[in-house]
């Protein structure tokens, strides 16, 4: 009932400054542009695009309007963003506040307008295409960061000169402790645990990596007694300067699709995806060239694997979340699919790919397959390169 009066009470408040703001935009072009600050990848997403897009938008004399969700989940992201655009963000303090808060309940009632597309600044979903697009991170350190960082690394245990690659899992401590009255299920089947990346950590480590598990709110320690391996997020070092320095710095991150990926994007290092959902794989196209490792996916009554023209048939009546919630079960990547992973990064990170034609007749059957149950406009240019001895063993997929 509270919830049905406040709206009511907002559109009746705010009506007489959208009929001003829609007279005025007949005068003066304007583009509302929201940035999600609730996840690190929004963050980094939202701003990647902002700045390929910003000068097409001002060449067209148009205005741009920069609004905030909320508060952002990172200070120190926030913090190098203020840097970069010389705007305070303060949006949680007034008068900044009111005039976020007054934009924001703009956007929304333009979109009840269904004048949305007419002022909103539009984004596309392949979250990793806008930063791929960027020459270089719009994002830079100052000197006094990057002293702190390598004091950090120091007292992490990692000495000068050494070269890291930064691990994370995706579990569902994060969002239910930041979001505690919001129910995240629909999100489980992208989980997987941390100690599965293990065996692939301690294969690199002996061609002298340090490896970083990060992630500031974790689920379960690592298991390993290798001084290389390092659970930074268990650790007392964790910050929200360390999370995004160690990611930036890193010669590569391995794990899942969450968020934090974006930031190494960002930095230009390479990504090794691992447990991505078989359902998405078309959004890697944009912005990823492998390797890769994906869950395979089960029908939880006939217990039977499903091959790609089973999946994807169905893929305008199914996402990623209703095969989750519809008696399907998304198959985690194991420890020992994961190591092979881990060849193929040092052959990758040494330009030593050598791929007989065999197996590449193998890979471009697979993304031939996969990709004709999309429109053009939904592929990018990539094909992630997969595990070779993870595809052959799972052929069932291409019947």
């Amino acid at each position: 009932m509270y919830n049905f009066f406040t709206r009511k009470i907002k559109i009746i408040f705010f009506s007489p400054f959208v009929l001003f703001f829609l007279i005025i935009s007949k005068f003066i072009k304007i583009k509302l542009f929201r940035i999600q600050t609730s996840r690190i990848g929004g963050i980094i997403y939202n701003f990647g695009f902002y700045f390929n897009e910003k000068k097409k938008i001002e060449n067209k004399n148009k205005k741009i309007i920069l609004l905030f969700e909320g508060k952002f989940c990172n200070e120190a992201l926030k913090k190098m963003i203020e840097r970069k655009i010389n705007i305070p963000l303060a949006s949680q303090k007034w008068p900044l506040k009111a005039i976020n808060y007054f934009f924001n309940s703009l956007y929304y009632y333009l979109t009840a307008l269904k004048k949305e597309k007419e002022f909103k600044f539009s984004k596309k979903k392949n979250y990793g295409a806008p930063i791929v697009k960027l020459n270089k991170p719009y994002l830079s350190f100052t000197n006094e960061e990057i002293e702190l960082g390598q004091e950090l690394l120091i007292k992490l245990g990692v000495p000068r000169g050494a070269k890291w690659i930064c691990i994370h899992n995706r579990d569902d401590v994060y969002l239910k402790k930041k979001y505690p009255n919001f129910n995240w299920k629909y999100h489980y089947y992208r989980d997987f645990s941390i100690n599965s990346l293990i065996q692939a950590a301690e294969s690199l480590t002996k061609k002298n990596i340090y490896i970083i598990r990060v992630g500031s709110s974790v689920k379960e320690p690592i298991r390993s007694n290798n001084k290389k391996i390092i659970d930074y997020s268990n650790s007392i070092y964790q910050s929200d300067f360390a999370d995004i320095y160690l990611l930036a710095n890193s010669i590569g991150y391995l794990g899942s699709d969450s968020g934090v990926h974006t930031v190494s994007l960002l930095f230009k290092k390479p990504n090794y995806i691992v447990n991505f959902p078989l359902t998405e794989l078309v959004n890697l196209t944009h912005y990823l060239k492998g390797p890769i490792l994906f869950k395979r996916i089960k029908y939880k009554k006939t217990k039977k694997l499903l091959s790609l023209k089973e999946i994807l048939s169905q893929r305008k009546n199914f996402d990623s979340k209703s095969f989750y919630s519809k008696n399907y079960i998304f198959i985690d990547n194991t420890s020992n699919e994961i190591k092979d992973i881990a060849k193929d990064i040092m052959n990758f990170k040494n330009k030593k790919m050598n791929i007989s034609q065999k197996d590449k007749k193998i890979q471009n059957k697979f993304w031939n397959t996969y990709l004709k149950y999309f429109d053009k406009n939904e592929i990018g240019p990539f094909r992630p390169f997969i595990n070779m001895k993870f595809l052959k063993n799972n052929l069932y997929l291409l019947n």
